[in-house]
């Protein structure tokens, strides 16, 4: 089956707007993407007793290993460079009797 898109367009004189929505659904890529969003690099889940305690072990995870990696990493100076010049440039000379 071929990949297909279609595109509703939608114009609404009254308001004065325009509005565009997109819907894809491309099966020859061997999975449909429409309704599909990424796949988790860390897998973490809340389990009933979390909601019950108040804690959301997906936020924390998220947190610490946000935190590991501030730590592995190693902040870079930028090179500026030299200044640039913000004089205005002199203006052209007066034609005589003008």
């Amino acid at each position: 089956m071929k990949a297909c898109t279609f595109v509703v367009l939608t114009m609404l004189a009254a308001a004065g707007s325009f509005h565009a929505s997109l819907l894809a659904h491309h099966s020859n890529v061997g999975f449909a993407v429409e309704n599909y969003g990424t796949d988790p690099e860390i897998e973490v889940d809340n389990a009933p007793q979390d909601a019950k305690d108040e804690r959301d072990r997906q936020l924390e995870t998220a947190l610490a290993t946000a935190l590991e990696l501030a730590d592995k990493a190693t902040p870079s100076k930028p090179e500026f460079g030299a200044h640039p010049v913000l004089r205005r440039s002199a203006l052209p000379p007066r034609k005589a009797g003008g």
